[in-house]
């Protein structure tokens, strides 16, 4: 039977309204319930009224009066082209509509009660049964625990009196007596103070007298039902005998016991329900977003609060709202002046609600679930200006809940005008004229120009714009442009523009599409025919468009990269024609290369995991990679057999062979940086990656640069202890099996080397070493030396009081520039013996560590070799609470350090005096803490690391290989980006991704 598709079902209880197409049924069609398991129909009184695009058909209540037990269905007996059609009515889509199943709330008929409902096909009709069962069906159950502390009687009733009060007096209460298949509903009532629930006797002659009754409460509060098993708490003068569960016992002469059973199961207290709750005309309007509950669907008595959660985050927002009571349902309204000119976070924010039944909170996603929405149009209800370049967009989801869009104007303009922009064709002369063909295709609306195309610089406003040279109108819905582009004669700046097409809307409506590639081929030619597609300046500079990531059209302008010669094209491609004669050398012993940042170091945990496996598993075909010529390769003179220059063919080679790639740093540090072109970067993208780690997490926030299933992410993910795992899991997203707790590689070689140092060189020294700060990256060196980071380490480095303490006690203090902060170093002075200024590579950061008797730090992990030494650390933290709003931690810097902490210089002074005077001792408070950051301190962490490596290489990862190179496939890529905007492509691209993940 075909079904009459609706858009939307509103039911108050004593009227039900259905929202259809107009012209989706004939003025003389006929509305009819017929029941599900019998041939029963039962005629209805409808009135159909036209209003815009719809037609709404009104039942009201007394059709369903005089209805039997039973499910009736909804159906239309209309004309046809020949003779009549019969249908049945519901929604067209299931989706949205999966978890709510009945349209709140029941109403009594003339001998039993009534809910509509919707089966699992989505099919609509009226259920009727006892108000019980259809509680149970309908309702939102939540099972409780009470135990009953004594048992009271009275001339007229029997008294249970609850351990812990059942708060928020409710609508109805009762209790159900049940014995075998038979069920007996006995009212009850629960005190004011909730710590009682009273039956009357005489409502227990129902109750057969040579029966044993179990007995449950159920408390109705609003749309949940809850629903309490008791126990026995020492009720100990009462009981006779003892049953399964609550029993209940009459005796002939009219008297009765109590049986009860002990239960030890752990109770529960302050439990949460979590569910949905529908509502209707979600409206922007004046200064007002609003929307209708039914009265029916909760007690406007309980303490009511609306908040906004932002997803995937933790952030919430409680709302003020005003209540407006009407005959059937309540207006909820939430002020728009609360979100002007308020520190609103940009992304997307669900709407709940949170009742307080006092021991019980019930949170609720808020939505419109008993309707339909077709466009995207539909789903959005409007926007409001709550900031500069900022607005507020209330809409509906997909799966028709509620939620805000915060954003600036033009995302908002991207989410309701959905557009599909394919580039169709690129070609570039030598001259520099690049040709740009693209499709777009905007379904919300016909009636759109496309005024051309924009070319804009990255993270800047700079931008240069394009006519239309040709144009082509495909369909009503989609149009075809071409525009030439010449290269040579823009004045570019560095380093990346992106390509938009400019298009006007109804209503003059201007925004800007980003130009995406679905074509195999074009990917794959600018990929790999790069001296056709690259500009190469006279002034060192090139230019060439290229395929980002994300699939969208960019140009890159910048300075010509040291690899990126014919020469270096060249051995790249000899590289992969050796590999492919040869690659079948290298299946059955598997390669591992390994590499620190831009492959140019030999001193941190990839050099010792490398040092530990050449030492002792010698027949592995392990390899380091290093720049020729760098500072460190002299590390690795003892190892020069297994020693693999940067970029050079027997490198390129091994990176096609390899695979697993170990690194303390991102994957790609262990090829050309910058270069995204040629065969070479697919295979780095596509290998195993084993992320040892530069330092403990906890101190800084960096999961944006390594969250799981990005560019950077590993297979497997180095930590120190559980307590860092934790945060790998919930602030990374990586799965259990891949992270392991193994300890760093660099710490098996660390010793405590400062009382032979000191020995040797009568003095005690100090290594202070502070971080970076990602506010101040790449700054000018004027604006540098303006900032308080350096006014406050330069200001202490030349403190009179400091120099002093140094001077009496004849301690040196060793202060190191981080790495990133190179280009300033020669910013920071001091003229005094006792203080050594350094940069990146005047001495190893280990051998430091080893030989010095205190850390001074600020966020550093550095603090946590020094804490694994069980040596003592300072923090000095000038500027907290910029740190924590710029780039953030793990730990909460108040209470959880193990170091002492000095905010300004003279506290800094005092603290560095006092372990001085104290011998470099570390306190008692900070050692208990150790065995809770730290799971090992023993020297075998590599060890750990490589059967770790080992043990995870089985089928299970083979699996997650093949996932891997689907991922970056530029086939899979290109087919994924065409196709997904079809919802069957998109729900079985989504199921495979799914089942990948759970590998």
């Amino acid at each position: 039977m075909k079904k009459l598709k609706v858009r939307g079902i509103k039911w108050d209880g004593s009227k039900l309204q259905i929202k259809l197409l107009r012209g989706s049924v004939s003025p003389k069609a006929n509305f009819f319930l017929k029941e599900e398991k019998s041939a029963q129909t039962a005629e209805l009184n409808f009135k159909i009224v036209s209003h815009n695009d719809f037609d709404f058909v009104t039942i009201v209540n007394r059709n369903f009066l005089d209805l039997n037990k039973g499910k009736w269905l909804l159906q239309v007996e209309d004309k046809a082209p020949i003779g009549k059609r019969r249908m049945s009515v519901g929604f067209g889509e299931s989706s949205a509509w999966e978890t709510t199943k009945h349209f709140k709330p029941i109403s009594k008929a003339t001998n039993a009660f009534y809910i509509p409902y919707l089966t699992k096909n989505n099919l609509f009709g009226i259920h009727v049964n006892s108000k019980f069962e259809l509680e149970r069906s309908a309702l939102d159950n939540i099972n409780l625990e009470r135990d009953i502390v004594n048992v009271k009687t009275t001339k007229n009733t029997i008294n249970f009196q609850i351990g812990r009060p059942i708060k928020d007096s409710s609508e109805e209460a009762y209790v159900i007596f049940k014995s075998g298949k038979q069920k007996i509903k006995i009212p009850t009532r629960v005190s004011e103070n909730g710590k009682e629930f009273v039956v009357n006797k005489s409502e227990l002659d129902q109750l057969k007298l040579e029966k044993k009754w179990t007995m449950r409460l159920f408390v109705v509060k609003g749309i949940l039902l809850e629903v309490y098993t008791l126990y026995d708490k020492s009720v100990n003068n009462i009981v006779s005998k003892v049953y399964n569960g609550y029993s209940l016992e009459m005796v002939k002469n009219g008297q009765f016991s109590v049986m009860l059973t002990k239960n030890n199961s752990k109770k529960r207290s302050n439990v949460d329900f979590e569910g949905q709750l529908n509502a209707d005309n979600y409206k922007l309007q004046k200064n007002m977003i609003s929307f209708d509950l039914s009265q029916g669907l909760f007690n406007p008595s309980n303490s009511l609060k609306f908040f906004l959660l932002r997803r995937k985050q933790k952030e919430k927002f409680y709302l003020d709202y005003i209540v407006n009571s009407f005959k059937n349902f309540n207006r909820i309204n939430i002020p728009i002046k609360q979100f002007l000119n308020k520190d609103v976070n940009s992304g997307r924010w669900d709407l709940f609600i949170e009742i307080d039944h006092g021991g019980l909170k019930e949170v609720r996603r808020l939505g419109s679930y008993n309707e339909y929405f077709p466009t995207n149009n539909e789903r959005f209800v409007g926007k409001v200006p709550i900031d500069e370049g900022m607005v507020l967009a209330p809409y509906i989801t997909m799966d028709n809940e509620f939620s805000f869009y915060v954003a600036s104007e033009e995302n908002f303009l991207k989410e309701k005008y959905p557009a599909h922009v394919s580039l169709v064709g690129l070609t570039m002369s030598r001259e520099g004229i690049l040709k740009v063909k693209a499709s777009l295709e905007v379904p919300e609306t016909k009636n759109f120009a496309i005024e051309g195309i924009t070319l804009r610089l990255r993270g800047n406003d700079e931008k240069f714009h394009f006519p239309i040279l040709k144009e082509k109108i495909v369909n009503n819905c989609k149009k075809e442009v071409t525009v030439e582009i010449n290269l040579t004669q823009l004045p570019f700046q560095q380093f990346y523009w992106d390509f938009y097409l400019t298009i006007m809307l109804d209503g003059g409506i201007k925004r800007q599409v980003r130009i995406a590639n679905d074509n195999y081929f074009i990917r794959k030619k600018l990929k790999h025919n790069m001296f056709k597609y690259t500009i190469n300046m006279d002034d060192g500079y090139m230019i060439y468009p290229y395929i980002t990531v994300g699939g969208g059209l960019s140009l890159t302008y910048r300075l010509r990269g040291e690899y990126e010669t014919t020469k270096d094209k060249f051995k790249e491609y000899l590289a992969y024609a050796i590999y492919c004669i040869t690659f079948w050398l290298y299946l059955w012993k598997p390669i591992w290369l390994i590499h620190e940042k831009y492959s140019e170091t030999a001193q941190d945990n990839s050099f010792y995991f490398f040092k530990y496996c050449y030492e002792n598993h010698p027949k592995d075909r392990i390899y380091y990679v290093i720049k020729k010529g760098s500072k460190d390769e002299n590390n690795l003179a003892p190892y020069i057999d297994r020693v693999v220059y940067f970029m050079s063919i027997k490198h390129l080679l091994l990176l096609l062979a390899s695979k697993v790639i170990v690194s303390s740093e991102a994957k790609g540090h262990g090829y050309a940086w910058r270069v995204s072109r040629g065969i070479i970067r697919d295979y780095v993208n596509s290998k195993r990656f084993v992320f040892l780690q530069h330092g403990v997490l906890g101190l800084k926030k960096v999961d944006n640069t390594f969250n799981f299933n990005t560019a950077n992410s590993a297979e497997l993910f180095v930590v120190s202890s559980d307590f860092e795992k934790g945060i790998v899991k919930e602030y990374f997203g990586y799965p259990e099996k891949n992270v392991i707790v193994t300890g760093l590689s660099r710490w098996d070689v660390l010793e405590d080397k400062s009382i032979t140092y000191s020995s040797a060189s009568n003095k005690k020294e100090i290594f202070f070493m502070p971080t970076w700060r990602n506010w101040l990256e790449e700054v000018e060196d004027s604006e540098f030396i303006k900032s308080d980071y350096f006014e406050a380490y330069n200001s202490l480095l030349n403190s009179n009081k400091l120099v002093k303490v140094l001077d009496e006690n004849n301690v040196r203090l060793n202060f190191y520039v981080h790495p990133k902060f190179m280009p300033y170093v020669t910013n920071f002075t001091s003229s005094n013996e006792h203080i050594k200024i350094m940069q990146f590579g005047d001495e190893k950061v280990n051998e430091l560590i080893m030989r010095s008797n205190l850390l001074i730090t600020d966020y550093s992990s550095v603090a946590w070799e020094m804490f694994y030494l069980k040596k003592p650390i300072l923090f000095y933290q000038f500027d907290l609470k910029k740190y924590m709003e710029n780039q953030g931690s793990y730990m909460d810097l108040e209470k959880d350090l193990f170091g002492e902490v000095g905010y300004n210089p003279t506290d800094l002074i005092e603290l560095i005096q006092n372990y001085i005077e104290n011998d470099f001792e570390e306190k008692q408070e900070f050692t208990k803490l150790r065995g809770e950051y730290f799971n090992y301190v023993d020297q075998i962490n590599s060890e750990r690391i490589y059967k770790k490596i080992k043990t995870k290489d089985n089928e299970e990862l083979r699996r997650y290989r093949v996932f891997r190179g689907l991922e970056n496939s530029d086939l899979v890529k290109s087919l994924w980006r065409k196709y997904k905007r079809y919802g069957i492509v998109n729900r079985l691209g989504a199921r495979i991704l799914s089942t990948f993940k759970s590998i």
